[in-house]
């Protein structure tokens, strides 16, 4: 019997003991071109449908074990790539509080020039000139190297 016939044979005996097959087993036999009895079929075909089942189940199982791990899998890498999110956030947010206090301190000093500006001036307009440039100067040199940092 080639895999066709065997293939064949399990299909009937199984279709017949779901009762979804309107032959006896004789008819079967017959179909088949066997050379036994109906009733040695039909017991043959119990202890067919027994393995079947059995198999079957045992199959579901494996499949069932093979996604669980790959679901597990899937959450490690999920988890993974939570973390690497989380990294990536706090070294954005360390770059924000930088950038924040680098700009609050540069507000700072403009505001505390700006004081020294408005100030009355006792010395002579010349070194006042000299100042209020040296300062200015001091203010954009302080603004472009806290900005590259």
């Amino acid at each position: 019997m080639n895999d066709k016939q065997f293939e064949k044979k399990l299909e009937l005996c199984l279709q017949k003991l779901n009762k979804e097959l309107d032959l006896d087993w004789v008819e079967i036999v017959e179909l088949l071109g066997l050379d036994c009895s109906g009733d040695h079929l039909r017991k043959t075909a119990y202890g067919i449908k027994e393995c079947y089942d059995y198999f079957s189940s045992k199959t579901k199982e494996m499949i069932a074990q093979e996604e669980y791990e790959k679901l597990l899998e899937q959450e490690l890498k999920i988890k993974k790539e939570k973390v690497k999110l989380n990294d990536l956030k706090a070294q954005l947010n360390k770059k924000v509080r930088e950038f924040a206090r680098k700009e609050n301190l540069s507000e700072l000093l403009e505001e505390k020039i700006k004081e020294l500006d408005m100030q009355p001036r006792v010395i002579n307009d010349e070194l006042s000139l000299i100042f209020h440039h040296l300062i200015s100067l001091h203010t954009i040199y302080l603004h472009h190297f806290l900005m590259r940092i």
